[in-house]
């Protein structure tokens, strides 16, 4: 009987054992309250520049989600006369934006022949170091025309539509191509491009009403949309 009930025993503690293996002591800290935050991504656009040097004011009442009536003609414009423009954006987000497209959208137009097809693109530039002065790199009409001129022809507000219009799957143009950046404030935060107080990079245009038109585009009008995307980009 006396080994019967130790055989019994060793049994027992050999299945005590294996069910609840070694006793180790345990603890239990935990790091709390990890937050990930998203940058700020901001476009502005502005077309205040009070003192004519090509940088926009910087005051934030300048600056806005729209502007209207970047360049309008006088109701009397004929063929010859040139209009100029010039529009400011900047990012007063965080992240920096790599690329900063431009379409054009929301075209519409009265009269008996369409008034963009007379209305050359004859002067385009992209500050892109933001002082104000166009540098050798800055002239953008040569990459405009290789791009979006069809015909050969003159670039017409037209061909630039047609080309960039991305409700019509056309192809936005990048002003920020290459190295080139629209800075935000963090990684630049004393830079004076960005952030609330950045004057940002100015687009500088002139169009010319074709000294051919014909009598055919009198009493006419064509209305356009200039839409700017920034995006944070891949690198």
């Amino acid at each position: 009987m006396r080994k019967i009930i130790l055989s019994l025993f060793l049994v027992l503690a050999s299945v005590f054992a294996v069910g609840h293996g070694y006793a180790l002591f345990q603890d239990l800290v935990v790091a709390k309250d990890n937050k990930f935050y998203s940058g700020q991504f901001d476009l502005q656009i502005s077309i205040t520049d009070a003192d004519g040097d090509n940088i926009a004011e910087t005051s934030i009442s300048n600056w806005s989600g729209n502007v209207t009536n970047v360049w309008s003609t006088q109701l009397e414009w004929t063929p010859g006369d040139t209009i100029s423009s010039k529009v400011f954006i900047r990012n007063t987000g965080d992240v920096d934006a790599e690329s900063v497209y431009l379409t054009l959208t929301g075209r519409t137009y009265y009269g008996l022949k369409h008034l963009d097809e007379v209305v050359n693109l004859i002067s385009a530039w992209y500050d892109r170091n933001g002082d104000g002065i166009q540098d050798a790199n800055e002239d953008i009409l040569p990459e405009l025309i290789s791009q979006y001129d069809t015909n050969g022809d003159d670039f017409t507000l037209l061909d630039f539509y047609s080309g960039t219009d991305l409700v019509h799957a056309g192809i936005a143009f990048d002003l920020e191509a290459g190295a080139e950046i629209l800075p935000g404030s963090e990684s630049y935060p004393i830079n004076s491009l960005g952030g609330h107080a950045g004057h940002g990079k100015g687009l500088f245009l002139t169009w010319e009403y074709d000294q051919d038109a014909s009598v055919n585009y009198q009493d006419a009008w064509v209305e356009v949309d200039l839409e700017f995307t920034g995006e944070q980009g891949t690198d």
